[in-house]
């Protein structure tokens, strides 16, 4: 049923996608599915568009902790939800997985980013807790 699945991971607290991950990862072996990580840093980059150097090593370190056949996109600045949101479409993805965690009351006020995906991406979208 699906063909490319995304899973969003904060590099920062890798943990919180854990689950998300486990799920992916048995759909996707069980769909025949190809899965990519996204991380998005939210972060200004310097003038010549040069992330700082410990992103793609982390990235990287989350792949091969996780096992071959998964594919990595690295993101810098911008929102985290729009860029989820933008690159599930670039990549032709149709389903994302995304962990969430206990709602806080600012959740309630301006959405969660798990949230602001699932109610504008047009691609079918798990929130795994």
């Amino acid at each position: 049923m699906f063909k490319n699945i995304l899973i969003p991971v904060d590099l920062d607290t890798p943990e919180a996608a854990a689950k998300a991950m486990e799920v992916a990862r048995a759909m996707a072996r069980a769909e025949g599915a190809s899965l990519t990580v996204i991380s998005v840093q939210p972060i200004v980059v310097d003038e010549s568009g040069t992330p700082p150097p410990d992103y793609q090593p982390k990235l990287d370190a989350y792949l091969v902790k996780h096992g071959g056949g998964i594919k990595g996109v690295l993101k810098l600045g911008g929102s985290i939800s729009g860029e989820i949101r933008y690159t599930a479409e670039e990549l032709g993805c149709d389903l994302i997985v995304m962990g969430s965690h206990d709602p806080h009351f600012t959740d309630y006020l301006i959405g969660s980013n798990a949230a602001h995906v699932a109610l504008h991406t047009p691609c079918s979208v798990l929130v795994v807790r």
